[in-house]
């Protein structure tokens, strides 16, 4: 929180610029979100949240996610994100397989796992949180 609360004394420094104390009281309204958060037993470091997409195409034929998908998230935790939530992913594949070259995202290989990890680790670096949707299948 202090680290954003000397990025705000820095921009509102000059109140004689007529444009930064207009910025000033229009940006002041949100200041709550750039204060922490918990989620049960979770502190999230800001209040701003990246909302699960259909990012299939970073994805392989297995459903694990790509390095293309490990760098994707990587930029979001270093823009300053608090909470990402990716894509829903299976949680099993006895059901319904995955068909070859459906992109859908599953959490049932060590693949996959071990680029959950990575993508988990990366987040963590930059300060942010990470969950995972999860979903029983696609039928």
């Amino acid at each position: 929180m202090e680290k954003y609360n000397k990025l705000f004394e820095e921009i509102f420094s000059n109140k004689e610029d007529k444009t930064s104390v207009i910025f000033d009281r229009k940006i002041s309204k949100y200041k709550k979100l750039f204060e922490p958060i918990k989620i049960g037993n979770l502190e999230i470091k800001n209040r701003i949240v990246f909302a699960p997409l259909c990012n299939t195409g970073m994805l392989d034929t297995n459903g694990s996610f790509t390095q293309q998908a490990v760098e994707y998230y990587k930029e979001r935790a270093k823009g300053g994100v608090g909470l990402i939530v990716s894509g829903a992913s299976k949680v099993e594949n006895d059901i319904e397989k995955i068909i070859p070259g459906h992109n859908g995202r599953a959490l049932i290989s060590i693949s996959a796992i071990s680029k959950i990890t990575e993508i988990v680790e990366m987040c963590h670096y930059f300060g942010a949180k990470i969950f995972v949707q999860l979903f029983a299948g696609d039928g």
